[in-house]
């Protein structure tokens, strides 16, 4: 089968296109294999090395006449991705040079039937077609290019020839008969340009006109205005002179010998040398509409000569071109002086650029103010830049010198106080042009601070408290190190790992080495989704035991507002912020710390305002995802890190955000990245792949609200009681049903209370483990992740569709009850779906389903070995990725105790469900039973 480059432009978007052409031209494309082959169907499985080595699995098919590519790659973009669009076109070229035989008589074929049309052969009775540049003759239209049908006459000369309508011989088949192959090239170009039946006159300009230009000198049939002699092109390049004429007192710019030369404004530039009848190009990079309006250009003041010259130096190249030689300007070379001092009070720093001239100094701002507007780019920027100070008094400066000073203006939006000093911060300081050459200022605090903020590479090393428990990767020491960085200099931050890569324990070390150091002096404030609760209070109990913790959460509360001083961390949430805030305003924090910062991307929410108005020393924010939507939820959370920051909002609008999501405006985007870039820490999974295990098995806690916990108190206690009677009536040996029906209620509960079938369930709308489970997966789509969900009760599965349904997810399920069991994996594995809901029972065995990266297990399982045997659905042979399991737990429920139990005896065998398992070590005893119903 053989596809063409038009067949996969159609399968993917151009960006991935232009990549991956790259990435074949280069050679990367390491191997692929082709497993199945007909003239409908390609199926390739291959190898591309970029930054790593991705591998991919490649369908190509034909239906309808119509080329269909479905690439899945082990990179982050995974579907029809650059490293796809490589191994396609190397597979096309491939093809294109098998069977050389065949391609030949194709080829030949097709170059007889061109060699076989009419020939331009000057036979003195027969009419052709010849064109003429710039013809006076303006009989049909004033277009730069005309048509003429000629002959030649006796005695070889070309006749006068009859003028052609443009419209008609564009247009139409009327001189279809004296057309050869490459006037109908130049019929298809002109096309592009010339108006259709319009009246306006046509001009040969631009790349097309270019393009057009080359066609014409390749017949040997174009002429310039009435010569007999045909143009053709010439490789020396011509260099326009200007000359100055002086009018007065004032000046007109001219170009010498102007009256040999017939300008086209083509791109690149090109002339008609009248001397030599032939076409040149000029040795300028300069725009060719830029150039027409300067010839144009009238009689210059002479104050403004200079203005002129700066102008056409940002737009030219090799084009000579200069002042007159007999105006007078003072110029003198000055070296800017640059001045940094602290106000203390405000703590922000002053910066002023001066330049002093004849005894007097003069701020460089208003001075430079039109070279910023002049040049998009500071890199193309001539050796000096002559700057007017006042009259005819003009000062030269070194653009080495001038470039940081430009930056520098241009970074921090000219904002300025009343005497021409630039205001800045040290968080803006990283925004400083590099002023390392200038020796007196190296020692200076806020270069300093700049350099730290530019690279990093000052940021010094943390040794972590001696009492954690965890052992750090890499990049999460990388993290601690920042950390700390943003607390020395009392930066805020977004730490915005990927879910899973563990932003929850590089905080909490953060804190303990803080408080081992003597450096926690009072409480931190921890802010979250209520379903995280539970979470840290554990991550902090098990990695972090010399932080006290107290949890503001409840309908108890109240009373252990009184206690705060007496513990390092509080953990509050997000809907109690507004409630609380009348008690929490009261106090100041060491540290206010958001999780899940996306909460607060709505600046004029009351939650938002609430925690914005708590105060605090140092601030930080837990975002996977900090830009949910738009810019805007940015602008808020760094509002609430670092007020001003990023301005007001009305500003941050205007010049970043609507920039760049309207106009898609890539140099407020790079200002904005510069702007935000040390204070945002992003790890990916794909970009720590190297340092993390194959699988890694994370417990995501939640807590119940007091509804749901008054609900499972009353059915344990009832269970509890009703097991004990069973149990002392008839021994655990017969109160099998008793035990699980008492055991299924209380999962139950945990899982979501409609499952319990009984009225005072159908009461309780609150489910923890639902919404924990909601904010996990929101999280993990956002970044791109394929989701497995296990449950062993088909019932909450259904309440877990129904809610993605409402969140528009895509998804597929499995349960005992699917009729195509094929259709629904196949929907999964083709990527059509993002979630695959499975029962325990349906699931647990049989699939293989390497396409997916994340397993949660929303209820835990008796036995470890049946969830790892789901779990291994994805973790197996063929799996390219980390694979990261969640198993969600409601904390102080018989779910954790069997989880703890499964810990404790490592393989739990369930005998109660099999009365012919006899090892004494993996059976429940009566009291182990009677355990799991305790509170």
């Amino acid at each position: 089968m053989k596809i063409t480059r038009e067949d996969i432009k159609e399968n993917v978007d151009l960006g991935a296109f232009n990549r991956g052409y790259h990435y074949y031209k280069d050679g990367d494309v390491d191997s692929y294999e082709i497993f199945e082959q007909t003239d409908t169907v390609v199926s390739l499985t291959s190898c591309v090395n970029g930054m790593q080595q991705y591998e991919q699995d490649i369908d190509i098919s034909l239906k309808n006449k119509k080329v269909h590519i479905s690439g899945k790659c082990s990179c982050p973009v995974q579907d029809n991705c650059k490293h796809v669009v490589a191994v396609c076109l190397q597979y096309m070229s491939d093809k294109k040079n098998e069977n050389p035989t065949n391609k030949y008589d194709k080829w030949i074929n097709s170059l007889s039937k061109i060699t076989s049309n009419k020939k331009f052969e000057l036979y003195q009775n027969e009419p052709f077609i010849i064109y003429r540049l710039f013809a006076d003759d303006t009989r049909t239209d004033t277009n730069d290019l005309k048509f003429y049908q000629c002959k030649f006459l006796k005695n070889g000369t070309l006749n006068q020839g009859t003028l052609l309508n443009s419209d008609k011989y564009l247009f139409s088949t009327l001189y279809d008969n004296f057309k050869f192959e490459d006037d109908k090239n130049i019929v298809e170009y002109c096309s592009g340009f010339f108006q259709k039946y319009g009246n306006k006159t046509t001009k040969i300009e631009g790349s097309l006109g270019y393009i057009v230009i080359k066609e014409l000198l390749k017949t040997k049939r174009c002429f310039y205005k009435d010569n007999n002699e045909a143009l053709s092109f010439s490789d020396d390049e011509i260099c326009l002179d200007f000359v100055w004429e002086k009018v007065n007192e004032n000046y007109e710019l001219q170009v010498k010998n102007i009256d040999d030369f017939e300008m086209i404004f083509t791109q690149p530039l090109l002339v008609i040398n009248k001397q030599n009848n032939k076409i040149q190009k000029v040795s300028t990079q300069m725009n060719a509409k830029f150039l027409e309006q300067l010839l144009e250009a009238p009689v210059i003041p002479h104050a403004k000569v200079l203005d002129l010259c700066k102008l056409v130096e940002k737009n030219s190249h090799n084009l000579s071109f200069s002042m007159p030689s007999d105006l007078k300007i003072n110029t003198t070379e000055v070296t800017p002086i640059i001045n940094i001092s602290k106000d203390e009070i405000n703590e922000w720093f002053k910066l002023s650029f001066n330049i002093e001239f004849d005894g007097r100094v003069f701020p460089i701002a208003p001075l430079v103010s039109g070279i910023i507007e002049q040049y998009d780019n500071l890199e193309n920027l001539p050796l000096n830049i002559n700057v007017k100070i006042e009259g005819d008094s003009y000062v030269t400066i070194q653009t080495e010198q001038l470039r940081p000073i430009l930056n520098t203006i241009i970074a921090l939006n000219d904002k300025k106080d009343s005497d021409e000093n630039l205001i800045i911060s040290s968080y803006e300081s990283h925004l400083l042009g590099d002023f390392t050459q200038n020796s007196y200022l190296k020692e200076n605090e806020l270069i300093q601070i700049s350099q730290k903020l530019k690279n990093f590479g000052g940021i010094e090393k943390v040794k972590q408290a001696s009492c954690v428990t965890a052992t750090l990767r890499d990049y999460q020491q990388d993290g601690i190190n920042w950390l700390n960085f943003l607390y020395e200099f009392k930066f805020g931050g977004i730490l915005a790992d990927d879910m899973g890569l563990g932003k929850t324990i590089q905080t909490l070390t953060h804190l303990s080495t803080l408080k081992e150091n003597g450096k926690l002096n009072k409480p931190c404030l921890i802010v979250m989704p209520t379903s995280l609760i539970a979470n840290w209070k554990n991550e902090v109990k098990k990695f972090t035991p010399n932080l006290s913790v107290l949890s503001l959460h409840g309908n108890d509360r109240a009373k252990r507002f009184k206690q705060l001083q007496n513990y390092d961390i509080l953990l509050t949430t997000y809907p109690l912020i507004v409630r609380d805030k009348e008690k929490f305003e009261k106090e100041n924090f060491l540290y206010i710390i958001l999780d899940e910062a996306q909460k607060i991307k709505n600046p004029k929410t009351k939650m938002t305002q609430a925690i914005k108005e708590l105060k605090s020393e140092h601030k930080l924010a837990l975002s996977g995802t900090p830009v949910e939507n738009h810019l805007g939820e940015l602008w808020s959370i760094f509002d609430f890190l670092m007020p001003n920051f990023l301005d007001t909002l009305p500003f941050f609008k205007n010049y970043y955000q609507n920039p760049i999501e309207k106009d898609n405006d890539l140099n407020r985007q790079k200002l904005l990245n510069e702007r935000v870039k040390p204070f945002i820490i992003r790890r990916t999974k794909e970009k720590v792949a190297h340092e993390l295990p194959p699988k890694s098995e994370i417990i995501k806690y939640t807590q119940f609200e007091p509804k749901q916990s008054k609900l499972y108190e009353s059915i344990r206690v009832t269970m509890e009681k009703k097991v004990r009677e069973a149990i002392s009536e008839k021994g655990i040996g017969s109160s099998h049903i008793t035990i699980l029906d008492a055991l299924l209620k209380l999962r139950q509960v945990c899982c979501d209370p409609s499952l319990v079938k009984i009225d005072e369930a159908l009461k309780v709308q609150e489910s923890a483990k639902l919404e924990l489970f909601l904010d996990l997966v929101d999280e993990l789509l956002s970044e791109g992740r394929k989701i497995l969900v296990f449950s062993q009760f088909t019932s909450m599965l259904k309440i877990i569709e129904e809610k993605i349904l409402e969140k528009e997810i895509s998804y597929t399920k499995l349960t005992g009850s699917t009729v195509n069991r094929e259709q629904a994996i196949n929907k999964f594995t083709d990527g059509k779906a993002d979630m695959f809901l499975i029962s325990l029972k349906a699931g647990g065995v049989g699939l293989n389903l390497t396409t997916a990266d994340t397993v949660i297990h929303y209820d835990p399982w008796w036995n470890p070995a049946v969830e790892n045997q789901a779990t291994d659905r994805a973790y197996r042979i063929g799996q390219k990725k980390a694979v990261f399991v969640y198993k969600l737990i409601v904390e102080n429920s018989i779910e954790q105790k069997i989880l703890e139990l499964q810990e404790k005896k490592k393989v739990l065998q369930d005998r109660i469900f099999d009365e012919n398992k006899q090892q004494e070590d993996t059976k429940f005893s009566g009291d182990e039973l009677l355990e799991l119903l305790k509170y």
